[in-house]
């Protein structure tokens, strides 16, 4: 077991350290950005942002997760070339087919997410950049997929710098404003993708039925999930701007999503380094004697780290807000750190838990979960934003977060039961949620902060199910 951990571990920090080096040259754009648009021109960005996530679901369909779950499957006359060569054909024909729809339609569809056919180049541009990421995602999964994370981080890395390199060039240079930014985007995404389509050219154009109608059956019920969280996680800030008064709605939103902002760093640090390392390795424990006894522990390990890390960024956020602006319209942001980065970090909780229904090919209960967790954000949003303003948004997003989970975790145990501790584990997290709170909004001095960060990872030494005391002991006896 210890050395499937230490693989996992190896894995995580590979993966986290080409996550933070993308994401740190993506924010080293935002002031390039801000220097040469107008504000319009950012908004109009950001929208054709939002639409490219919404469109890199549709072309994809999650066919990647569901070629992760055959890959591993040794009950299958079809070698990992056959299923790796037919995804990527299904790819092809599906992929072109529904963005020559979207491209033909841009027009409307321009009318519809900007509100004029003005912004059909750009629209068609997204369908475009859409296309190609999805390519380039489908040939770096087949990296994680063979365990090869050097690789998939150095062609991470070198699309991010590209893209940086491509959006100076275009926007400073060039001076074409945010349709230099989407054409930076197809350029640079496309380059990537046509040398990784040289590079493992042995991949054959190949369609096996068989293979395909597998695939689909395990990422169709994922891509609803994706729309689910998709509407999960944007709903909040249209619900705010609806729902409060048009005076102080922006403003609202302004400081809320400058806590998110910061909150991400949970998702940025633990949430995307773990949930990209383990969608790989959680296939190859299945065939292990102890699997479920690994799985379980996965968990064990995951909430005990990913509470003091999420304790650290929480009591110290008030600190951090204040060096990065001195804007007093942001002053009440941190009060909202704990409960954000709470309801980011519980992905993570909720990527543990979908090894069960993955593993016997029930992923749509996680499109359920989500559509449960969706629907109650919804809900709560209505009720809590009139009162509580961008505070009811938060709590909204953390109950809708921890409600999904819950049902995943139901879900899962039903169909593939593993002996997590969850009692224990759970008290972790709200010990920690606890100590977030008192640490940030009534603990002003430093050395308190510390001494509350301290006493809380006391409690996880002694609560976890993780044998730290058994080793303190072994070594005091030493």
């Amino acid at each position: 077991m210890k050395h499937h951990f230490m693989k996992f571990f190896q894995h995580s920090m590979i993966y986290g350290m080409s996550n933070i080096l993308s994401r740190t040259v993506t924010f080293f754009l935002l002031p390039i950005y801000l220097a040469h648009l107008t504000a319009a021109d950012y908004g109009v960005l950001e929208i054709s942002n939002t639409f490219f996530s919404l469109l890199l679901v549709i072309i994809m369909l999650n066919v990647d997760s569901g070629l992760f779950k055959l890959f591993y499957d040794k009950d299958t006359e079809f070698s990992q070339e056959d299923k790796v060569g037919t995804a990527f054909s299904f790819y092809f024909v599906y992929g072109i087919t529904v963005s020559a729809i979207f491209i033909f339609l841009s027009p409307y569809i321009s009318q519809l997410i900007f509100g004029s056919k003005y912004y059909s180049y750009i629209t068609i541009l997204v369908v475009l950049s859409s296309f190609f990421q999805g390519l380039v995602q489908l040939f770096l999964s087949v990296y994680r997929m063979k365990e090869k994370p050097f690789l998939y981080c150095a062609f991470n890395i070198a699309l991010t710098i590209l893209l940086a390199l491509l959006n100076i060039l275009f926007v400073v240079k060039f001076q074409r404003n945010y349709q230099g930014v989407r054409e930076a985007s197809v350029i640079g995404i496309f380059s990537i993708a046509f040398i990784l389509f040289i590079i493992n050219y042995r991949y054959k154009f190949k369609i096996h039925t068989q293979i395909i109608r597998r695939i689909l059956n395990l990422s169709i019920p994922l891509a609803g999930s994706g729309l689910a969280s998709w509407l999960l996680n944007l709903t909040d800030r249209y619900m705010m701007r609806i729902l409060l008064p048009e005076a102080s709605a922006f403003a609202e939103i302004g400081v809320y999503s400058l806590s998110s902002k910061y909150a991400s760093i949970m998702q940025l640090l633990v949430v995307t380094p773990f949930m990209m390392a383990w969608s790989a390795l959680m296939f190859t424990y299945q065939y292990e004697d102890n699997a479920k006894d690994i799985y379980a522990r996965v968990l064990d390990i995951f909430v005990a780290a990913s509470v003091v890390l999420y304790v650290i960024s929480s009591i110290f956020g008030k600190f951090i807000l204040n060096i990065l602006t001195s804007n007093p319209d942001f002053s009440q942001a941190y009060t909202i750190i704990p409960i954000l980065s709470l309801s980011f970090l519980s992905y993570g909780y909720y990527m543990v838990f979908t090894v069960g229904v993955t593993l016997v090919e029930k992923t749509k209960y996680m499109m359920y979960s989500n559509l449960v967790g969706a629907a109650i954000n919804i809900a709560m949003n209505l009720f809590l934003i009139p009162l509580l303003g961008f505070r009811g948004a938060a709590i909204s997003s953390l109950s809708a977060n921890i409600i999904r989970v819950a049902f995943l975790y139901i879900f899962s145990q039903k169909k593939y039961y593993i002996p997590y501790k969850i009692f224990r584990n759970a008290l972790i997290i709200v010990a920690g949620f606890i100590s977030s709170i008192l640490g940030l909004l009534y603990l002003d001095n430093f050395g308190q902060k510390l001494i509350m960060f301290i006493m809380t990872l006391i409690f996880i030494i002694i609560i976890s199910p993780l044998p730290f005391t058994q080793l303190i002991k072994q070594r005091r006896r030493k």
